[in-house]
């Protein structure tokens, strides 16, 4: 009986220094995950911080396309109605028969008109 107690015994200091060597183990194992997690942790912030970053660059350059692919206000030319119909002009300025006109002029002097509009004049457009 002595011999079963002995057993008994050397069962639980085995036990108890099992059981230290596990909790020790677990703490070193609890220790490097934390680590392990502190390190993810920064990893992702950093990875947070330029994707912030890239989505204000992908803003940014969303604006200046809205701004170069915008349809620019398109101002109405001079106009000019005849019995035929009502012509606009697609320019300001321009050279028939070797002469610069305004298209304000051309609208106010009816002969200019009419030859512009008899030669299909490239810059008048009819409604």
């Amino acid at each position: 009986m002595a011999k079963q107690e002995k057993n008994t015994e050397n069962n639980q200091k085995s036990t108890q220094t099992s059981d230290v060597v596990t909790l020790e183990s677990l703490k070193d194992q609890l220790v490097a995950q934390k680590e392990l997690t502190e390190a993810a942790i920064q990893e992702r912030d950093a990875e947070t911080e330029k994707l912030a970053t890239a989505n204000q660059e992908i803003s940014d350059l969303k604006e200046k396309l809205a701004e170069a692919t915008a349809t620019p206000e398109v101002k109405k030319g001079e106009t000019y109605k005849n019995e035929e119909g009502t012509y606009e002009f697609t320019v300001s300025n321009f050279r028939f028969k070797g002469n610069k006109h305004t298209s304000e002029e051309a609208v106010a002097d009816k002969d200019l008109m009419e030859s512009l509009i008899k030669a299909k004049f490239i810059h008048l457009k009819k409604h």
